[in-house]
């Protein structure tokens, strides 16, 4: 019983383990249309976590497939096709891989230029 206690009083010192949050997707907006072929995607972080990462999802599918890791809130895609719909999600990632996504939005990009 008194084993118990101790561990329960606070003798063992480990860092506060602040919560992983989902990111909130910023830009482009869900739904939106005439969006450049060359498109920097943003979003909020997920918290204040020391290490955290971003998988970007990224694809015309409605199950965007990886892209890339990033270590900012926000990334760039180029040279996307005109009149296409493409999807997108965020996974945020911690040090102790544990991961927090967004919800997936989609936009359209601009009509093809005369």
């Amino acid at each position: 019983m008194a084993i118990l206690v101790l561990i329960l009083s606070g003798c063992f010192l480990l860092p506060p383990v602040n919560p992983l949050q989902s990111p909130q997707l910023i830009s482009p907006e869900n739904g939106a249309t005439e969006v450049l072929t060359n498109v920097k995607l943003s979003w909020n972080e997920s918290g204040f976590v020391h290490g955290l990462k971003y998988r970007v999802m990224f694809g015309t599918s409605g199950m965007p497939l990886y892209l890339k890791t990033v270590q900012s809130t926000s990334a760039t895609v180029v040279k996307l096709s005109y009149s296409s719909t493409y999807y997108w999600q965020i996974a945020a990632l911690n040090s102790y891989g544990k991961t927090a996504t967004s919800a997936i939005w989609h936009f359209t990009t601009e009509s093809t230029p005369n």
